[in-house]
């Protein structure tokens, strides 16, 4: 059971990051103003949750099945281990694409983006650290 919360941190991180970069693309091609950026950030939220829908269930499965298995130690901190490498890797690779897309908007818009670059490592870390928690405190 404990490989379902490793299941359910790789389908959020990988989706949610995948939906953080079409925006942030989106955000570097386009000409922004205003209504632009809240259309992209709108779109964002709803394509997380979207994508998080299938972790949510996976983590309540888990958790659920808990009272009828018995978990090994070495393949709880297997799963955890796994799940920060991959964590990290793609919150890396986020905030990287979350650079290169600040510097290439104009500079009055730079904070806005920003705040959504933040706003988008926030979401692309949710399930990851439930799950790690969750496995902790088993």
């Amino acid at each position: 059971m404990e490989f379902l919360f490793l299941l359910a941190s790789v389908i959020a991180v990988i989706g949610i990051a995948f939906v953080s970069s079409k925006m942030m693309t989106r955000l570097s091609e386009s000409k922004l103003d205003e209504n632009l950026i809240q259309k992209e950030q709108t779109k964002f939220f709803i394509s997380s949750a979207i994508v998080e829908i299938v972790p949510i269930v996976l983590i309540v499965v888990a958790f659920a099945s808990l009272e009828n298995s018995t978990l090994s130690t070495g393949a709880v901190y297997i799963s955890i281990g796994l799940m920060v490498i991959v964590w990290l890797t793609v919150l890396a690779k986020v905030f990287m694409k979350g650079q290169e897309t600040v510097q290439s908007v104009e500079e009055n818009y730079k904070q806005q983006v920003k705040g959504v670059v933040f706003i988008s490592l926030a979401f692309l870390s949710g399930i990851p650290l439930a799950s790690i928690f969750m496995l902790f405190n088993l």
